[in-house]
């Protein structure tokens, strides 16, 4: 579908920046750089949005990577595109393929790929030395007891290009691995660590900031920037520049994710797109600067300038039931909110909507958002807080106020 664009937006056109995926803060930051948004999105805006785009086209992220790039392309046409930049996981081949065609800088389609497929990401990385739990492909010849031979228990059964853990599944025995021998799915090692992720901004090979996030519950609860011994910050660091040469990332910002175990660190997987979690937020509000208009400004070519230290921590706690149904009612948030610390509670579910069940980290309510001048003291305002709050469900189930995995 083609909308018609305004007088206005015509006279805006030069120097527009396409985003692929819908995000809010990319369209926020690019309005305030002053550069009109083209937006590939999956979903049709609503009028209110309509009027603050050049230009839009509906797509299927989750559907053929060249028919995204074809409407990407076709959208582009005869207009000055500055930058393109996927906000989210499914955009980040056809804004790279996008990208290409119109000789743009940024990640290009080969590195989009390893980026995108974890087989191709950890081969790279195992052949680069780094510890990683190498995917098996599952094929139709596969077996349950030749993966649990191979893999262990559990075994993680995942598919190659998920993101933010949907449809993951944790196989604990063979009838459970069994039930999901699906060809083309991926089966890997369960790592038993502490998990955790560095975001990074990287300009022509250059990096220009990394910051570690705490994962307080993983999936749920985050505190940035957090410490570590020096030692083993200093190892973290090196294990998250060792994977982006191996991978070929110069020019993005990457989300990636590891595990802190007794054999030493091993990597999970990298994102090559902003990550999710409410992390831009708390970037944010740690370090002072807005991650959203710093990353258009790398894809755009330009350099920003960033603060090498955080002047607080930051955290935030993913609002959700954990369980599907409908709500009768969100109670605590007022309670929540006065907890010193907590900067801002959001809850946009109201009394009577449907809650879909919490398939993958994406899925949310709302959020709790802290500061505090260390990390624990910012956690235990997020768990405070959280414990605060309570969902009333319809079948009738109390929320006992943490998550219900």
């Amino acid at each position: 579908m083609k909308p018609s664009m305004e007088p206005q937006a015509r006279a805006r056109e030069a120097g527009c920046v396409l985003l692929v995926g819908d995000r809010q803060g990319a369209l926020r930051a690019a309005e305030r750089l002053g550069w009109p948004v083209l937006l590939l999105t999956e979903t049709a805006p609503k009028p209110s949005r309509r009027r603050r785009l050049l230009d839009w086209r509906v797509v299927d992220l989750a559907g053929p990577v060249q028919e995204t790039a074809r409407a990407g392309i076709e959208l582009a046409s005869g207009r000055e595109v500055r930058a393109v930049v996927a906000v989210v996981e499914r955009a980040t081949l056809p804004a790279a393929l996008v990208r290409s065609r119109l000789g743009l800088p940024g990640l290009d389609p080969e590195t989009a790929r390893r980026c995108r497929d974890k087989v191709a990401m950890k081969e790279a990385a195992a052949a680069a030395g780094i510890a990683c739990a190498v995917p098996e492909v599952i094929v139709q010849q596969t077996t349950a007891a030749g993966l649990l031979e191979r893999h262990g228990t559990p075994v993680v059964i995942k598919r190659r290009d998920a993101a933010g853990g949907l449809g993951t599944v944790f196989a604990r025995d063979a009838a459970a691995v069994a039930a999901h021998l699906e060809p083309g799915l991926i089966a890997e090692r369960f790592v038993d660590g502490v998990e955790m992720s560095v975001e990074t901004l990287r300009f022509r090979g250059q990096t220009l900031l990394t910051n570690l996030t705490r994962y307080l519950v993983p999936g749920w609860a985050s505190v940035l920037p957090e410490r570590l011994p020096p030692a083993l910050e200093a190892a973290v660091l090196a294990c998250n520049q060792r994977v982006l040469d191996a991978l070929g990332v110069e020019h993005a910002m990457t989300h990636l994710e590891l595990f802190l175990t007794p054999g030493g660190i091993v990597f999970g997987e990298v994102a090559a797109r902003p990550p999710g979690g409410y992390l831009m937020e708390l970037l944010e509000t740690a370090y002072g600067f807005c991650p959203w208009e710093a990353l258009l400004r790398i894809e755009a070519g330009e350099r920003p300038e960033l603060p090498q230290s955080a002047s607080r921590h930051a955290g935030a706690w993913i609002l959700h039931p954990g369980r599907p149904g409908q709500l009768l009612a969100v109670e605590g948030l007022e309670q929540a909110r006065a907890v010193p610390g907590v900067l801002d509670v959001q809850c946009r579910a109201r009394p009577g909507d449907p809650v879909p069940a919490r398939d993958s980290t994406a899925r949310s309510l709302g959020r709790i958002l802290c500061a505090a001048a260390d990390p624990d003291a910012c956690a235990r305002a997020l768990e405070r807080a959280r414990a605060a709050i309570r969902f009333r469900m319809e079948p009738d189930a109390a929320d006992a106020g943490a998550p219900q995995n």
